[in-house]
């Protein structure tokens, strides 16, 4: 250990041509990933000459995160190899993501260490742990932390809106799928996000599928709903709206993340509608991006997300959405008898936002569609 703290006093970042992020999560978040996987272009401003690799210790998420950062200009090379196959002399700066930072330390030492101290091992290992990962009381977190990294990430993304990067080609790809899937070229995209990781974050079912036969009944008009896990929705749909109605809702069936992310960024989507989950993260960075790189404010689709009570107040609106300009974040409060529904960009930042919240399942259909009108839905 002595050695990696030498190493680590002694590097000079401008000179580092190798840089390894490992990254073990447990569990997968969409949404937290995607605000997380955001501030990886610190490592970009930090280390200006290096390659950036990153590697995903956890199989059975690595397709998910390769979707989100594909087309990411901070991210050379993605990797999944197991702890102890990583050759770490290969690499000038080492940045611990990882609960059992003491696996890591085992590993280098039973490759490198276990009989001499060989001159050539010069690689800095660093954490960032407690930084980037839910607290865990199972958690080692043994190398020191790099604090050059924090101010720079104060710099690189603080109050920047978080961008998911998806390519023209891709764009082109949605449009073609929802044209082979019965999207006219005169009709307008509406995207309705009908899942959550809680159940307390939805709408009332009632009010949810009245929501529905509203925007169904506009002129030149589709919903698409997703399907990831071939579930069938299709059915249930139909049992709630019936056939004439369904005839004009496309269900994107068994498609992976990346290409649900390429139809939120459909050149036709005029709007974006779902509760505070993984997936409206995802719209919001796709056109933050799309602004970025010059598209009018004219061609954004109304992205609305509607929230309730929060498990935690730390956690609240303004925690996840405070960063992301285009989305309506809404909010609904009850003082007594008396409702009101705000949106998030509305309120100040000194305003105390987390009293007198209700749970999504109380927002009336008026609610939505009033904010839909002014939206221009």
């Amino acid at each position: 250990m002595q050695e990696i703290l030498s190493n680590n006093d002694r590097i000079e970042n401008h000179k580092a041509k190798r840089v390894l992020i490992i990254y073990h999560e447990e569990l997968f978040f969409l949404g937290d990933t995607c605000i997380k996987f955001n501030e990886l272009k610190v490592f970009r401003f930090l280390y200006t000459n290096a390659e950036i690799e990153i590697n995903f210790a956890v199989d059975r998420y690595v397709g998910k995160y390769k979707a989100i950062l594909q087309n990411n200009p901070y991210i050379d090379q993605v990797s999944n190899l197991p702890i102890n196959e990583i050759d770490f002399i290969n690499y000038d700066i080492v940045i611990c993501i990882d609960y059992r930072e003491d696996l890591i330390l085992e590993a280098i030492r039973n490759k490198y260490f276990s009989q001499h101290t060989p001159a050539n091992f010069k690689t800095a290992i660093y954490s960032l742990t407690n930084k980037c990962l839910r607290p865990n009381a199972e958690s080692i977190v043994i190398f020191p932390e790099n604090t050059s990294l924090y101010d720079t990430a104060k710099v690189v993304t603080e109050n920047k809106p978080r961008e998911l990067h998806i390519s023209n080609e891709e764009r082109e790809w949605a449009e073609k799928w929802l044209r082979n899937n019965g999207l006219q070229n005169d009709e307008s995209l509406f995207i309705i996000l009908d899942s959550a990781s809680a159940r307390e974050k939805m709408l009332n079912i009632k009010i949810y599928f009245d929501l529905l036969r509203y925007l169904l009944n506009k002129g030149k008009s589709q919903i698409l709903i997703f399907d990831e896990k071939g579930m069938g929705k299709d059915l249930f749909y139909k049992e709630w709206l019936g056939e004439d109605y369904c005839k004009k809702i496309i269900f994107s069936k068994n498609l992976g993340l990346r290409e649900d992310l390429c139809l939120l960024a459909s050149p036709q989507t005029r709007l974006i509608l779902g509760p505070c989950t993984g997936l409206m993260h995802c719209a919001s960075g796709i056109y933050n991006y799309f602004v970025s790189q010059g598209m009018p404010g004219e061609s954004v689709p109304a992205i609305i997300t509607y929230t309730g009570e929060y498990p935690t107040p730390e956690k609240n609106a303004r925690y996840w959405w405070s960063n992301s300009p285009l989305v309506n974040c809404v909010i609904l409060k009850q003082y007594g008898n008396n409702r009101e529904v705000l949106l998030l960009n509305d309120i100040g930042t000194d305003v105390n936002i987390t009293d007198n919240l209700v749970p999504c399942n109380k927002y009336e259909l008026s609610d939505l569609t009033a904010l839909l009108r002014k939206s221009g839905i």
